[in-house]
């Protein structure tokens, strides 16, 4: 009965780093970018607001944005669904009559991705230790 439950608590051990580590690679890889658009009566969307810890500095509330990954905004799921640029990797945008090629992996996840990523750590090492403290309690 021991073997099989030291072999669930494994198992779940091993789900949750699995999962974190999944999870801080899709933070990582595709951080938020706080780029919100809207669509105008010519069809064509325009920036709307950048949320302050948007740390990509060449966009500006009124770009049009031409093409997300290639595809036009409307085909982006995250467009279709919230208005928002989701997890992309290049934008184009229109402004003033030039158009330019934005590169969004090279903006950096903010302080607080990397804030919460420290608190995840903190509370797996917590609770290793308390798992390591309970194998040994008499009750």
């Amino acid at each position: 009965m021991k073997i099989l439950r030291r072999g669930i608590v494994t198992f779940f051990v091993i789900l949750v780093i699995v999962l974190q580590v999944w999870c801080s690679y899709i933070t990582f890889h595709f951080p938020y970018n706080g780029i919100y658009l809207e669509s105008t009566e010519s069809n064509e969307w325009v920036v709307s607001k950048l949320e302050a810890n948007s740390m990509n500095n060449i966009i500006q509330t009124g770009d049009k944005v031409l093409a997300i990954d290639g595809k036009p905004p409307e085909d982006s799921p995250s467009v279709q669904r919230w208005n928002i640029v989701g997890k992309a990797s290049v934008l184009v945008i229109g402004r003033e009559g030039s158009i330019e090629t934005i590169d969004l992996k090279m903006s950096q996840p903010s302080i607080i991705d990397i804030m919460s990523l420290a608190e995840e750590a903190v509370c797996l090492f917590m609770c290793g230790l308390l798992l390591i403290k309970e194998s040994r309690s008499p009750s």
